[in-house]
């Protein structure tokens, strides 16, 4: 299904980083098997100011395609197409960025413990160890990562995966 305004729409790379560079408006989208919601946001003097939002039930958008998938993926690109296309009009929502939730279900997180090293030295040290923490090839996920704690005695840095296959089927397929 074409959709001339999610054309539009630009998703920031998966990063923790991606509200650093504050566009001026940001749309949230988050697609649920119960409900798709949309919230617009504002930046203005380092507040965020809402300026719409809405929520429609899935029930009667959302069917299950025949490809036999689990989770999320089970349901037909059309039905969430036309979901989305419906809240996004109903809530008047103007803005060209775009941040999508990922279910957690499809998404893995976890903390990881490292001994007193550098910023550097974790980037170059966290590909070789995720594999200890993510169930499937480092290649096929998206990392991304975070230190949120440091001690005297190392840092615990917080770990992000995601399959790429969930990014460009629940993100990227729906927004072209």
């Amino acid at each position: 299904m074409d959709i001339p305004f999610l054309k539009k729409l630009r998703l920031p790379g998966f990063s923790l980083d991606f509200l650093r560079g504050k566009p001026s408006r940001t749309v949230g989208i988050d697609v649920g098997i119960h409900s798709a919601k949309v919230i617009q946001l504002r930046y203005e003097k380092e507040r965020a100011i809402l300026e719409t939002y809405g929520e429609l039930l899935s029930a009667r958008y959302l069917k299950t395609s025949e490809g036999g998938q689990g989770g999320f993926l089970r349901y037909a690109d059309a039905d969430i197409t036309e979901l989305l296309k419906d809240v996004l009009r109903e809530s008047n929502v103007t803005a060209r960025d775009a941040v999508i939730g990922v279910p957690a279900t499809s998404s893995f997180v976890t903390p990881i413990p490292f001994p007193k090293i550098s910023v550097k030295e974790i980037a170059q040290a966290l590909p070789f160890e995720a594999r200890k923490y993510v169930p499937i090839p480092i290649a096929e996920v998206a990392l991304d990562w975070e230190v949120i704690d440091e001690t005297d005695q190392g840092v615990t840095v917080l770990l992000v995966a995601v399959p790429k296959e969930v990014i460009e089927n629940d993100c990227k397929a729906r927004l072209i």
